[in-house]
């Protein structure tokens, strides 16, 4: 579900209007991103839809059924927590993935309608048989909670590890354990799947996040600055050597300026320090022991205020938060926090944490310490990298724009970002880390390794203290600088990504801003030409890719269509395992390639990052995908310096190509070349003819043909006839069936078997291809002759015959029902809407009197539901006129009995007196007394109260 926030906070689709859009609303899910078309076509079938009235409950917090997921067709579901209104959901909006699969063992919030809604409702029954019929979705699904069941035990273990988990946010760090245990029970478990978004950039979400399980990244002007996993995965490095010594080749003349520059600075510091007297060694000590001193009273001073001690971080069970300013209301998220794979996040809500402050006026005391006066406008023009060149006032408002607000708390390290944890130490050169943290407010102690000088404020040594406006270069961190947080601190942290995309916006700005940046790091005073000049793209696209024997206009074109990307040491130029359509070239700058395993290592999961090798100037990557022949990225490329690239995307080149027919068809001569190592396989091991003898299978795919389809072109065209099978190799493409699109079919799939089978068949459905597809044929003529050949098969092909037959058959109909389907709801959702079923004009099942028939009956249903809102209003007042006396009533008896009470108990006493033959005694007091007459009268005075109007016969008073 996607988080139930404002209503107009991603909730509204406008690609799943309604009942029309169900299919659309329910393929784009996020939970069947990793299923196939086919099983969500079945899980299609057998959902059903429920109407909900205004008011009217669909689950309750706390309870674990219903055991369902809904897909909200249309109207407005109002999301609860604690009676706190948190969120909306929308036309197209999906809720209850966790209850569904079982990840979560109950709702966290309650749902309400707030007018008239319809929702599609899966059950985890339907989900479960469907799951019967697809083993490969099966074994997702089990995996996935097998993985989460671990988990829980691991965190059931430790009953406090969820609520300690909390204390990770500054803000919470000292509040009272009473309250951390209230704002536990308030939280919402949500699930999130792969490249949703839990908070976007400059929306105020109005609430706060704690990843709990899976990892994300955290992007700013849509670059990626930092991630975060839970449980943490450690990394370990692999350099293959013949990556190590390409990297060390990469070091050109022009870097070797600059290293030695770096060497004979570094010497002549080294000589200075070696002159320091004794001492000028004694008084830094003695300056040493008084900032420690003063770091420790300040810390002291600083956590004294709080309802508990200050809980070392480190010490805190894993959890990443984020959203804080959004939760404290301080202003809108600064960052995009996206999830990359299947994750479980607590979501903490502000209408929710207000509430629960009303109750603890203490720890909201504690609070009142974050205030938005304490994140000021950052000033960029004191950063060291303003202080070498001038920058426009449109790139510093981009920057501000797109800095990062975080929040330490006292004793915490301050680290902005973690991308060096992508490379190895020796691929990292400090120098190179652009990134500035400025401290908005509060005080900071800086401790750095012996020997190691502070650039660019060479002022400073280990153990000063600095105040708020202070600039903490992002090279410090790479540098094993340690900076920790002596107050509660606001730090507003402009990242390296942040600067290269402003960068790659601005092109002036660029060719003022990168050659400075690229002279820092390798001294060579030429650069300033290469980052200008396009020249150096035209030369690599015609010497070293796949354009080299292009024309002239064509390179021009593909020249002003292409788009300069600008990368910082430590970013992700290319994402292993991501979906891409677009080749990159490397015109500056170092890359490295990269391959990531996860491998089990002493018990424990370790991410390996193996060191393919390195890429310098004039390398081309990604050109696969580009082309087609690939779906995904098969390596990561990270950038060990500042790289700029050269980015074609496969959509501007397919357009260009459209208009050079030449290079046209040596584009798909080249393409074709890639993949017809991957042609007969595809048919060798396909599930088709797995019952096919290893002879008869290489023969079909030895001759099979070969061809490769455009985006948007005809493979078959419903109706037609014709004697060949398809395979789709790579690449999607579209099923219509009666002009509307049925379904999408992917590489594996296949069509047309019939067709080779006999010669009186027709193709019951158009093909039209949604990306550049290689589609593998097999002709009938072929199969024919491999049956010829190899005659003991005859059999087997009867048998696959007859299944395909009835497989095609039964497919068929289901897409002429849902066909039905949809022309049936379109012209009721269109009648409804008193729309001019624009279609019917033309049609000759829907003329007039059909029209108007129908409109009549769509007039007299309209009139039904009213009346039936008449009746239930009716029986509504009724019900509370009803409930209004008997409540009149029994005040009213209560009130009674409390007038007779003292003539009830006198007459109990005189009767004890009397059965006990005795002179009267002292009057006693009015407690009931033990006694067999004693418990009758109290029987009957419980009958008295237990009556209700209700009772026949009526009591005796």
């Amino acid at each position: 579900m996607p988080s139930p926030t404002e209503e107009s906070e991603g909730l509204d689709r406008p690609n799943a209007p309604g009942l029309a859009g169900l299919e659309r609303t329910v393929h784009s899910s996020a939970i069947f991103h990793e299923c196939s078309y086919e099983f969500v076509e079945a899980i299609m079938l057998q959902i059903r839809k429920i109407l909900l009235h205004p008011g009217k409950v669909l689950v309750k917090e706390e309870d674990a059924a219903p055991r369902s997921m809904y897909f909200v067709l249309f109207g407005t579901l109002d999301i609860y927590r604690l009676d706190q209104k948190i969120g909306s959901l929308t036309s197209g909006g999906v809720l209850g993935e966790g209850v569904l699969l079982g990840i979560l063992d109950s709702w966290s919030y309650t749902v309400v309608a707030r007018d008239s809604c319809m929702l599609a409702e899966m059950t985890s029954g339907v989900l479960g048989e469907v799951l019967q019929e697809h083993p490969e979705e099966a074994e997702y699904f089990e995996a996935l909670l097998e993985y989460f069941a671990i988990r829980k035990e691991e965190l059931e273990e430790n009953e406090d590890h969820l609520r300690q988990s909390l204390r990770r946010m500054p803000c919470l760090r000292q509040v009272s354990e009473e309250f951390l245990q209230a704002i536990e029970k308030g939280l919402v478990h949500q699930l999130y799947f792969s490249e949703q978004c839990i908070l976007t950039e400059g929306q105020d979400s109005s609430f706060a996040a704690f990843l709990s399980d899976g990892e994300v990244v955290v992007e700013a002007a849509q670059r990626a600055v930092r991630r975060e996993e839970v449980p943490f995965v450690e990394f370990r490095f692999t350099m293959n050597p013949e990556a190590d010594s390409r990297a060390s080749m990469a070091e050109s003349e022009e870097g070797r300026r600059g290293q030695s520059h770096r060497r004979a600075s570094r010497k002549k510091s080294m000589v200075v320090e070696s002159r320091r007297s004794g001492e000028d060694v004694a008084v830094e000590s003695l300056i040493s022991l008084t900032n420690k001193a003063r770091t420790e009273a300040m810390i002291a001073e600083a956590v004294a205020g709080g309802l508990t001690p200050g809980y070392d971080v480190n010490a805190l069970p894993e959890a990443a938060p984020f959203g804080e300013e959004c939760l404290l209301g301080l202003g809108p998220s600064s960052v995009t926090v996206s999830v990359c794979k299947l994750s479980v996040v607590l979501l903490l809500h502000r209408a929710v944490f207000e509430q629960l402050l009303q109750d603890f006026p203490k720890d909201l005391a504690a609070l009142s310490r974050f205030q938005p006066e304490m994140l000021p406008k950052p000033n960029f023009q004191d950063l060291p990298i303003c202080q070498h060149v001038d920058m426009s006032n449109e790139l510093l408002d981009f920057f501000a724009r797109h800095v990062e607000r975080r929040i330490f708390f006292p004793g915490d390290n301050i680290e902005p970002d973690n991308v060096q944890i992508f490379l190895p130490k020796q691929l990292l050169n400090p120098a190179s880390n652009i990134t500035y943290a400025i401290v908005s407010s509060g005080h900071v102690r800086v401790k750095t390794p012996p020997g190691l000088e502070l650039a660019p404020f060479g002022h400073l040594s280990s153990g000063d203290i600095l105040g708020p406006g202070s600039i903490l270069p992002g090279s410090w961190f790479w540098s094993s600088v340690k900076v920790q947080a002596l107050q509660i601190c606001f730090v507003t942290v402009l990242h390296c990504g942040v600067i290269a995309r402003g960068l790659e916006e601005m092109p002036r700005e660029r060719e003022k801003v990168l050659p400075l940046l690229v002279r820092e790091n390798t001294g060579n005073p030429n650069v300033a030409q290469q980052v200008r000049s396009s020249e150096r793209v035209a030369k690599i696209l015609r010497e070293r890719s796949i354009f080299a024997n292009t024309s002239q206009e064509f390179l021009a074109e593909i020249l002003n269509f292409g788009t300069v990307r600008v990368f910082m040491p430590g970013d992700r130029i290319l994402q292993q395992g991501a979906e891409g359509n677009s080749m990159f070239i490397l015109s500056l700058g170092l890359a490295q390639v990269v391959k990531e395993t996860l491998e089990e290592l002493d018990g424990s999961v370790v991410r390996n990052l193996y060191f393919i090798g390195g890429l310098t100037y004039g390398s081309v990557f990604g050109e696969l995908v580009m082309l087609g022949v690939q779906s995904k990225r098969t390596a990561s490329i990270v950038a060990s310096s500042t790289c700029c690239t050269w980015e074609v995307e496969q959509e501007r080149i397919l357009g260009i190509l459209n208009r050079h027919p030449v290079e046209r068809t040596n584009f798909l001569k080249l393409v074709e070349e890639h993949l017809d190592k991957l042609a007969a396989p595809r048919v060798i091991h396909h599930k088709l003819f797995s019952d096919f003898s290893a002879q008869f299978r290489t023969l079909i795919g030895v001759n099979c043909e070969r061809r490769l389809y455009f985006p948007r072109e005809t493979i078959v065209r419903e109706g037609t006839t014709g004697d060949r099978m398809y395979i789709m190799n790579l690449g999607s493409a579209s099923v219509k069936v009666a002009k509307q699109s049925v379904m999408q079919i992917r590489g594996g799939s296949h069509f047309g078997f019939n067709m080779i089978c006999s010669d009186k068949e027709k193709y019951t459905m158009t093909i039209t291809t949604d990306t550049m597809c290689q589609v593998l044929i097999i002709t009938r003529s072929s199969y024919q002759h491999a049956l010829s050949k190899y005659p003991e098969m005859k059999e087997v092909a009867l048998h696959l015959e007859a299944s395909e037959r009835s497989r095609q058959r039964k497919q068929f109909a289901g897409f002429m029902k849902l066909v039905h389907r949809r022309r049936g709801l379109r012209y009721l959702l269109e009648a409804m809407r008193d729309g001019m079923l624009s279609e019917a004009k033309n049609s000759a099942q829907m003329n007039d009197s059909n029209k108007s028939t129908l409109q009549t009956v769509i007039k007299g249903w309209r009139q039904e539901v009213a009346k039936s809102a008449e009746l239930r209003q009716g029986d509504e007042q009724l019900r509370q006129f009803n409930d209004a006396q008997i409540y009149n009533w029994l005040q009213k008896r209560k009130l009674r009995i409390e007038q007779v009470k003292p003539d009830r108990e006198r007459s109990r006493w005189m009767i004890d007196t009397l059965s006990n033959r005795g002179p009267p005694g002292p009057k006693p007091k009015l407690e009931p007394i033990h006694s067999n007459a004693n418990a009758r009268a109290a029987a009957r005075m419980q009958e008295i109260r237990d009556w209700s109007p209700y009772m026949t016969p009526p009591p005796v008073w």
